[in-house]
């Protein structure tokens, strides 16, 4: 499966597809891309988003729960539900004290909900901002 990362890249095959938008380019890298999924989830929902995605992208899914401080991957998602209108405390506080070591990751955020999810992503992007880490996909 091929799936966005700083233009396309594909984990199974060791390949990094680029598309400057006047043809696609196809890279050979001999090193794999780290990836992992953090994950909130009290109904099952965002539980399910994430592994669905982390078996997509051949990522480690991890609890949003666990003891987890650091992160040095390339890849690193997060996915949780929409708490009226906002980001769970529980995924605010997660994110403010994960220390994201590669500042050029591709960072992306899944929320599941079942209105809307105002402007959740833009509050991700901004706490992410303050550790210098570009959000560079917020999906509802």
């Amino acid at each position: 499966m091929i799936v966005p990362f700083n233009g396309w890249y594909s984990k199974h095959f060791g390949l990094v597809l680029f598309d400057n938008g006047s043809g696609l380019f196809i890279l050979q890298k001999e090193w794999t891309l780290m990836a992992k999924v953090f994950c909130f989830s009290s109904t099952g929902n965002s539980l399910y988003t994430a592994k669905k995605i982390s078996q997509a992208i051949d990522a480690e899914l991890i609890s949003m729960t666990a003891d987890v401080t650091k992160c040095d991957d390339d890849v690193i998602g997060f996915v949780f539900p929409c708490y009226f209108w906002h980001l769970p405390l529980r995924v605010e506080s997660f994110i403010n004290n994960l220390e994201i070591i590669n500042k050029n990751a591709y960072v992306f955020a899944v929320v599941t909900f079942g209105g809307t999810i105002m402007c959740i992503p833009g509050i991700v992007k901004k706490l992410l901002a303050k550790k210098s880490v570009k959000l560079s996909y917020g999906m509802k």
